[in-house]
């Protein structure tokens, strides 16, 4: 078998037949000619298809290959992925919470929420000891270092002068994000006295300008870390 062609103009379907023979279509605005040694098709490529064995046609003009459009995540998503995926290492069985310091665009710190180092954490032990407490309450019964916490101590205090916190917490029973998620106010005292100037909390994972919250450090006052 030949190559075929089809002419969009008259629709009708050409096919070399291997002889040097002139085919033209019915309108005579494409043609075929065909051997064993050449192939030399004529007409307008824009009027003319090129019919596969498959039945399907391809162009005669190369076409474009389709713009393919990149979609960046924003910035502040960007690092509260990174705090999300550093939760996933809590000892925590309540609620994994994940934290990074970002200052001019480098992480320099990270942390999750654990048990000391050396210490047997809720997951060894397989108990919650504030499993009945209110949230806000009862720390003092609890085993882990705060995810904040661990970020801070695992920086120095001029690095973080003017840095952002990225904060995400997830419960463990659910998989869901923490509602109204923000600092405890030993957490947000730590937080003031690093001299971290803002703080970015995640609410869900929707990747907008809706999905987090943004604390400025400044503007919490007594009220916000005594109560």
């Amino acid at each position: 078998m030949g190559t075929k062609i089809r002419c969009t103009l008259c629709n009708d379907i050409i096919e070399g037949d291997g002889y040097g023979h002139l085919i033209t279509c019915k309108c005579g605005a494409c043609f075929i000619d065909e051997t064993p040694y050449y192939y030399r098709a004529g007409g307008n490529p824009e009027n003319m298809r090129i019919v596969k064995e498959d039945g399907t046609e391809q162009s005669f003009i190369n076409e474009p290959e389709p713009k393919v459009e990149l979609k960046r995540i924003d910035k502040v998503n960007y690092y509260l992925d990174i705090a999300e995926t550093v939760s996933e290492r809590s000892t925590c069985l309540d609620s994994n919470y994940g934290a990074i310091i970002v200052k001019n665009d480098e992480v320099i710190s990270s942390g999750f929420n654990g048990s000391p180092r050396g210490v047997l954490s809720c997951i060894d032990i397989g108990h919650c000891f504030r499993e009945k407490e209110k949230r806000g309450e009862g720390y003092s019964k609890c085993l882990s270092v705060h995810a904040e916490q661990n970020a801070i101590i695992s920086a120095s205090r001029k690095d973080m002068i003017g840095s952002t916190l990225y904060l995400v917490g997830k419960k463990v029973k659910t998989g869901k994000y923490v509602d109204n998620p923000e600092p405890c106010i030993v957490c947000k005292r730590m937080i003031i006295n690093a001299g971290i100037e803002t703080v970015v909390v995640r609410l869900d994972n929707e990747k907008t300008s809706n999905s987090y919250k943004v604390f400025y450090v400044n503007k919490w006052s007594q009220p916000d870390i005594t109560t």
